[in-house]
């Protein structure tokens, strides 16, 4: 049977309500992986993402207000449960290497695969938009931040200073004036302004049914006009601060309730505006030809099954993960040890003594620290660190954003260079070698590296990757971090021989802990 409708019929039936049962099945399911946003949710002065609450509580209305009474869940795309298998494993292998924003990414994706899975693609696109708004709720946004919204933002205050005529200088993201100085730190992007104007845009054009050019008309006018906002923000804090000789309490409290004052009345003029703009274009209704919609019968039975099915290709991952998680919490039980090497050739240790190592490793299970002296020259002495961790989890992890290796504490900032030895390795090292400056402006040359499961491996990335391989594969490896570090004055290289000698020498002893 064939009917032809014009739109859709605000039938409010039980079915309406099952995509979003789905939705939260599937949120339960990875829910391990959203516990971090409990934070970032409540943190409404510096995460830039307090909005998540009521945009979840959005994001659920919407996926009911675009289902449909005669939804059925028995035109399944066997593609959409095949790439929801492959997400699913990706979302575990993100999850059990502790890489939150990764696996959190993932979240709204697998949601829609799941509708997709049941119901088809053509069925799933309705809810493509609501689910794609979640991304505007979840710490994905630090690249575009870095990249774009803060290096623009520097940029346009730097010119209104100029514009306003201050006497001011600036540095980078530095702004010096007579009575003081302004940093612009990556808090001042506006990415929280830059993220909820762009949600407000996206549900005028999505619920207004625009398309084409004037969907992204209505949502461009949304991010510019709060960009620019928060532009005339920083520059006006800037001018205050200037004509008040810093005195005023918006230079150093203020400043993000001014925002959102700024903020406010930028929105009222853009909804205005949008009223302005939609009342000027014609009836959508009468542009858009009718749609012939086809309802096929279909069985309880297949409808159920085909449900079910999508729902367990998203349980993969998860019921993976778990797995992963329980074999990690028996090996945790095992004794660990981590000792360092009681001989290593030309070389004498290890020797105590006070350690200019001192990295910061939230919760790792064992760390330690080392002298190793040159049997051929007594001045020449190697400071070795090494850590180890049993597990991996948020907060608590050999690679992590709380994790540092050179604490600012006990070494200049920014003094890190890279360091390349004009004896060029006959392979590629499995180590990053540096240099860097102490506070008493003696430089050091470093070798790092991770360790896991007896591997070197000298990136980030590829050791969450390598991390991650291992524990899909029920294999909790020992992983740690191995640190060198030799004094050497003006001229580094004349150290690196030694530094070479001391690591073929040390580091293989090392390894046997992480077997």
């Amino acid at each position: 049977m064939t009917t032809v409708t014009s739109g859709r019929q605000p039938t409010v039936t039980l079915t309406r309500f099952v995509p979003l049962a789905v939705v939260l099945a599937v949120s339960a399911a990875v829910y391990p992986m959203l516990v971090p946003l409990r934070v970032l949710w409540v943190d409404l002065q510096d995460a830039g993402y307090g909005h998540g609450p009521l945009l979840a509580a959005v994001v659920a209305w919407l996926i009911v207000r675009a289902s449909s009474a005669e939804d059925r869940p028995h035109n399944g795309s066997p593609w959409a449960c095949a790439a929801l298998v492959f997400v699913s494993i990706a979302w575990a292998a993100a999850a059990v290497s502790s890489t939150t924003s990764a696996a959190q990414a993932l979240w709204p994706l697998m949601c829609w695969l799941v509708l997709a899975a049941a119901y088809g693609w053509r069925s799933a696109r309705r809810f493509a938009l609501p689910l794609g708004l979640l991304y505007f709720a979840l710490p994905v946004w630090g690249p575009l931040t870095d990249l774009v919204l803060w290096p623009l933002t520097i940029k346009a205050s730097s010119l209104g200073v100029q514009l306003l005529g201050l006497n001011a200088y600036v540095d980078r993201n530095f702004v010096y004036i007579p009575s003081g100085a302004f940093e612009i730190i990556s808090g001042c992007s506006g990415q929280h302004f830059f993220l909820v104007a762009t949600v407000i845009g996206l549900l005028i054009a999505y619920l207004n049914e625009l398309r084409g050019r004037q969907f992204v008309l209505v949502v461009g006018v949304a991010v510019v006009l709060a960009m620019v906002m928060n532009w005339v923000r920083v520059t006006a804090i800037i001018a205050v601060g200037y004509a008040t000789e810093m005195q005023h309490p918006i230079v150093a409290e203020g400043h993000l309730l001014f925002g959102w004052i700024l903020f406010a009345a930028v929105l009222v003029l853009y909804i205005l505006w949008a009223r302005y703009y939609l009342g000027r274009l014609p009836a959508l209704a009468a542009e858009r030809p009718p749609v012939a919609a086809h309802h096929a019968a279909a069985s309880p039975r297949r409808s159920g099954a085909l449900l079910a099915l999508g729902l367990v290709a998203a349980l993969v991952g998860p019921l993976w993960y778990a797995a992963a998680q329980a074999r990690v919490a028996a090996v945790a039980q095992l004794p660990v040890r981590l000792r360092m090497p009681s001989t290593a050739v030309s070389w004498i240790g290890p020797l105590a003594g006070e350690s200019p190592l001192q990295p910061e490793f939230p919760a790792v299970a064992l760390e330690r620290r080392a002298i190793y002296q040159s049997a051929d020259n007594a001045s020449l002495a190697v400071h070795v660190y090494a850590n180890l961790f049993v597990e991996q989890e948020q907060g608590a992890e050999l690679v992590g954003y709380g994790n540092v290796v050179l604490p600012e504490a006990d070494w200049t900032a920014g003094s890190v260079e890279t360091f390349q030895s004009l004896a060029t390795p006959s392979v590629v090292p499995r180590y990053r070698a540096y240099t860097a400056l102490g506070h008493a402006g003696e430089r050091w040359l470093f070798r790092q590296t991770y360790v896991i499961a007896g591997q070197q491996i000298a990136s980030d990335w590829e050791s969450k990757v390598a991390l991650a391989v291992s524990l899909l594969r029920l294999r909790p490896p020992r992983a740690g971090l191995v640190l060198f570090a030799v004094a050497c004055g003006a001229d580094c290289e004349a150290v690196s021989s030694a530094m070479e000698q001391a690591w073929t020498a040390i580091v293989p002893g090392l390894l046997d802990n992480y077997q």
